[in-house]
C-alpha cells in the first residue's frame, strides 16, 4: 500500500513538473495589433499609438511611463539605439508580404504571432514574463 502511495505522489509531482515545463516554453502571439495593445493595456503598461488621434496606424509605443504621439513619432528607428530607447519598445506588423528594413542596432526583438517588437531588451524581458502563462493558467 505505501509503495503504491510513493508512487502515485511521484507520479502527481512528475505530472505537475511537466505541466509547468510546457507552460512555460509557450509562445506568446497577438492576433493583430490591437489584441497586442490590449492585453499589454491590460497588463499595466502604457502603449501609445504613433498617432495624435490615438488610433493604430503602423504601431505603438510600450512603456512604463505615459509618453506623447511626438515622442514616439521622433524617436529614432534606426541606427544606433540609443539611451531615448530606455524602457520602450517599438511594436508594428509582422507582416508575410513585407519585412522592416532596419532596427536600431543592439536592440531586443520579439516576434509575437502578427506582430513584431523591438527596442529595451529589459523591458521585452518583463513583457515576455507578464504575458507568459502561469503554470495551470489553462485550466
Amino acid at each position: 500500500m505505501t509503495r503504491w502511495v510513493i508512487a502515485a505522489g511521484a507520479v502527481v509531482v512528475l505530472s505537475t513538473a511537466g505541466l509547468a515545463h510546457v507552460a512555460k516554453q509557450h509562445e506568446i502571439t497577438f492576433l493583430h495589433l490591437r489584441d497586442a495593445q490590449a492585453r499589454l493595456l491590460g497588463a499595466g503598461f502604457h502603449c501609445t499609438s504613433d498617432r495624435a488621434d490615438g488610433k493604430l496606424a503602423t504601431g505603438f509605443l510600450i512603456s512604463r511611463e505615459s509618453v506623447t504621439s511626438t515622442q514616439v513619432g521622433t524617436l529614432c528607428k534606426v541606427g544606433p539605439m540609443g539611451p531615448a530607447w530606455k524602457g520602450k519598445v517599438w511594436v508594428t506588423f509582422n507582416s508575410k508580404d513585407w519585412q522592416l528594413s532596419s532596427l536600431p542596432e543592439h536592440a531586443g526583438v520579439r516576434v509575437w504571432g502578427t506582430v513584431i517588437a523591438y527596442g529595451d531588451e529589459d523591458l521585452l524581458s518583463e513583457l515576455d514574463d507578464s504575458l507568459a502563462p502561469t503554470p495551470f493558467s489553462f485550466l
